[in-house]
């Protein structure tokens, strides 16, 4: 399937448009899913969509199941978002204040140039992370003056001449303009205006179905027909939603896929039968080595009584007539080993080769979802909503109890969502769970009552939960710090210890799980 790919020309507008959005918004999550990354910031859920090997940016509709990625920048401002060198490259400009007031400054590049990638830099552009892995090991990120004519870099008077024009139609930059109708002078005028006033427009063809999108309006070069968008982004979202249901509703790639990781996943399963034969083929060996005196070179088969089997029943063994009788048993004890020592690399490759065909089906599902590509006319599956990285209870009043579900977890509720005065819970000398009560508002002192039933949680949600009593201990989260490399390990200073019994959420007093993360 052929698809329109983003210009330079495109990706100036696209920055200019993100910039207008985004500036001085906070990344609240980042998240991926497979090759598609979405962004949820304050105002907008942004969506890296790699599709067919092109990249493009969408407006995200749900937030999906998927690994937290980029957990350097949650939480950080977009100071600027510009494009880089005039060429398709995106830097978003971020900065994160640390806990001691500290600001560090952010690269977040996004390239739409070959597969698409994502690049995580610091001020000085040295690479902390990337989505995909480069061949070349540099550890700075470098920006490349694209090498052809590019003509962003040009001045607004400058005059194109015929090679110049020529490579804008190869490039397909005005790929649905009528560009034989402009002059060398006026055509630079036209892509200049094109640039500081877009009019972005997805366009139709005869059947009215949806075969590419615009940045500037009619007339188009073709039998396609133009319907005005509010931004760039929308069109590309629209665009991007027909082509991925065209994709699902007519290609077999799909079940190419699957077809080759099932036939990939037989393969697995009999070369796990063939290995399961080792004892076979030691016996084999054993009978031949108790034999050898009998053995001549040369004989194709054998047949000797088994000593194993109850009546000495006679079995017949292959044999290499070019080999001598000792190389034959070499042979059959050498197999039996290598058979033997596969057999658990052949469960691992077949547990893995299982979920591979389990990620490609619910992959499938997640793009035909209604979700994620729009009304297709495909009934989808339910999206099941995207589960809390900590459970949330409500006490009473405003009081509000979080506890973190892992060691990870536990480090973003502690490090990054709760705040510095709110109260932090643990049971004392005893893996647990992170327990934190959030103050409805600034400077609010929390009683004895609701102080014993966070404390009672933070009991139950530990390796102590079965003891009468539990020593807790607690402070303000300013006062808890983290132990590197070690996740969920803090030390804690100017703590308090209270006294509890473990008490389950549903036994406290007028307490109530929430369905939603709280702002």
């Amino acid at each position: 399937m052929k698809l329109q790919r983003l210009t330079s020309l495109d990706v100036s507008i696209l920055s200019a448009e993100l910039d207008g959005l985004l500036r001085n918004s906070v990344i609240k999550d980042i998240v991926f899913k497979a090759n598609d990354i979405y962004f949820l910031f304050s105002n907008l859920i942004l969506r890296y969509f790699v599709f067919a090997s092109s990249p493009y940016f969408l407006k995200g509709k749900y937030l999906p199941e998927g690994g937290r990625w980029l957990p350097d920048i949650i939480n950080g401002k977009i100071e600027r978002i510009t494009q880089k060198e005039s060429d398709r490259l995106i830097l978003f400009e971020i900065s994160v204040f640390d806990r001691l007031g500290g600001k560090k400054q952010f690269n977040l590049y996004f390239e739409f140039f070959h597969n698409g990638n994502i690049i995580l830099t610091n001020k000085d552009d040295t690479i902390i992370k990337t989505l995909r892995r480069s061949k070349k090991r540099d550890t700075k990120y470098k920006i490349f003056t694209p090498k052809e004519f590019n003509i962003l870099a040009c001045k607004e008077n400058h005059i194109l001449n015929s090679r110049e024009i020529e490579k804008l139609k190869t490039l397909k930059l005005l790929q649905y303009a009528l560009i034989d109708n402009y002059g060398p002078r006026d055509l630079i005028k036209f892509i200049f205006e094109i640039k500081n006033n877009p009019s972005p427009h997805i366009l139709k063809d005869v059947d009215e179905k949806i075969c590419g999108y615009s940045i500037y309006g009619p007339p188009f070069n073709g039998n396609v027909s133009g319907q005005k968008t509010g931004s760039l982004i929308e069109a590309l979202t629209l665009y991007l939603e027909s082509k991925v249901s065209l994709y699902f509703a007519r290609t077999p790639d799909f079940k190419k896929h699957l077809r080759k990781a099932e036939t990939k996943l037989k393969t697995i399963q009999t070369r796990l039968e063939q290995a399961s034969k080792f004892r076979q083929y030691r016996l084999y060996g054993e009978l031949l080595l108790i034999n050898i005196h009998k053995l001549r070179k040369g004989k194709k088969l054998v047949n000797l009584s088994n000593p194993y089997s109850k009546h000495n029943e006679p079995i017949e063994i292959p044999l290499n007539p070019a080999v001598t009788p000792e190389e034959n048993v070499r042979y059959y004890f050498n197999k039996a080993r290598k058979l033997e020592t596969s057999i658990p690399i052949l469960k691992e490759k077949l547990k893995e080769q299982k979920k591979e065909i389990e990620r490609i089906k619910k992959s499938a599902d997640s793009y035909i979802s209604r979700d994620v590509i729009g009304q297709t006319g495909v009934r989808p599956k339910a999206v099941e909503k995207a589960k809390m990285p900590f459970k949330c209870y409500q006490l009473d009043g405003d009081w509000m109890v979080f506890v973190g579900r892992s060691a990870l977890t536990n480090d973003e509720l502690t490090f990054s969502f709760a705040k510095k005065d709110d109260i932090w819970f643990h049971a004392w000398q005893a893996s647990g769970s992170h327990v934190v009560l959030r103050r409805p508002q600034k400077g609010a002192i929390p009683d004895k009552r609701t102080l014993h039933k966070a404390a009672s949680l933070a009991a139950y949600f530990s390796k102590a939960k079965t003891s009468g009593k539990v020593a807790v201990i607690y402070t303000e989260v300013r006062y808890v710090r983290k132990i590197k490399k070690h996740p969920g390990k803090v030390t804690v200073a100017k703590e308090k210890q209270l006294i509890v019994e473990p008490a389950h959420p549903a036994t406290l007093v007028k307490i109530k799980k929430l369905e939603s993360r709280p702002e």
